[in-house]
């Protein structure tokens, strides 16, 4: 790969380096939800952690709504193998 394009590909950047968990605000059969603080801006967050790669599809289709009762996705990452 060249250096160029090794320059263009972002790393990837783990839920743990960027999010401080503050506390679990809920557990169902997709996953947890935790309240969390992005470290980089010091946004108080809710980070849901899904239990299974399915749920990748519905993540993208929740990053596309604009609905003011449903939160917007703002990041999407891994975190040990979890999304």
């Amino acid at each position: 790969m060249s250096s160029s394009s090794s320059k263009n590909k972002q790393r990837r950047v783990s839920l743990l380096e960027k999010y401080k968990i503050m506390g679990r605000i809920s557990t169902d059969g997709d996953g947890e939800v935790f309240r969390e603080v992005e470290k980089k801006t010091d946004q108080e967050v809710a980070v849901k952690k899904y239990s299974d790669e399915r749920q990748l599809k519905e993540i993208a289709y929740l990053k596309k709504l604009n609905c003011p009762f449903v939160l917007p996705v703002l990041d999407v990452g891994h975190d040990q193998g979890r999304s």
